[in-house]
């Protein structure tokens, strides 16, 4: 018996692993396309969130120790910094791929008095990893903040 040995695949069996592999792409892109925009969303809300929290302990910092304050938003670092006394006290940056675009602020800061009460109100508002646009608003003279 002399039988010959096949060597290769056939067309069909090539068209089926072809066919395979374009699914499983398919399915996995379509996944990471979905963990991306939900990681996304769960970094816009840690980040107002931070910004919100950073605002209010600036606040609540000057009015517990009857200081004046002002925080400092730096679009060129995508930073804030909380200064009092002359001295930085804290800061937070925004996470990678976060974008300052707009702080309507006069010289990008607000100040603080000692009753913890802003005396500038303003509108931040940066871009997501998805190049959407956030925005957060803080009123004159209150303690609200609002995220919009």
């Amino acid at each position: 018996m002399n039988r010959k040995v096949k060597k290769g695949f056939t067309l069909i069996e090539l068209m089926l692993s072809v066919t395979f592999f374009i699914a499983v792409l398919g399915i996995f892109r379509f996944s990471y396309a979905g963990f991306n925009k939900v990681f996304n969303n769960v970094e816009v809300i840690n980040c107002n969130n931070s910004i919100l929290s950073f605002v209010n302990a600036s606040k609540q910092h000057c009015r517990e120790n009857y200081t004046l304050g002002r925080v400092y938003f730096s679009k060129k670092e995508n930073t804030i910094m909380f200064y009092t006394n002359m001295k930085k006290l804290n800061e937070y940056k925004l996470p990678k791929g976060f974008q300052f675009t707009f702080v309507n602020a006069v010289n990008s800061e607000i100040n603080i008095n000692r009753f913890g009460r802003t005396s500038d109100g303003c509108t931040i508002k940066y871009r997501d990893r998805n190049n959407e646009e956030q925005e957060i608003t803080i009123s004159v003279g209150t303690g609200h903040v609002q995220i919009k």
